[in-house]
């Protein structure tokens, strides 16, 4: 019989913020912050191309955890892009279709994970 290992969750939702821990056995601890709306926040450092952009250092997401999602940017909350690739190790994202003129440098963007935050940050503690 296979040996699974098991995992406790324990998750703290806020106004603002859900913490969530995890532990294992194997593992041990881990924990990470979210917003409690259930997306996750990042900052345009650079736009390499039409397409493409350079997220300020810091973007820990995983490899392919945001391919797919829609991005919205601050001051163009109507406009959404989808992410075709996530490269975390030059925290570059790239777009399905040209970014708006104005995202530059320190752009606020918000990706939508279509869940809510305790699971975004059981999916992140997980991948």
């Amino acid at each position: 019989m296979k040996n699974k290992e098991t995992w406790d969750f324990f998750v703290d939702t806020g106004g603002t913020f859900t913490d969530c821990l995890v532990y294992s056995e194997g593992r041990g601890f881990s924990r990470t912050k979210v917003l409690s709306r259930g997306v996750l926040s990042a900052q345009v450092d650079t736009v390499l191309s039409p397409q493409k952009l350079r997220l300020e250092s810091g973007t820990d997401w995983p490899k392919k955890f945001v391919n797919g999602k829609k991005v919205s940017f601050q001051g163009n909350q109507g406009l959404e892009l989808t992410i075709l690739e996530w490269y975390p190790e030059e925290s570059i994202l790239v777009f399905e279709n040209s970014l708006p003129s104005e995202v530059g440098p320190g752009t606020a963007i918000e990706v939508k994970m279509l869940c809510e935050a305790p699971i975004l940050a059981m999916q992140l503690l997980l991948a």
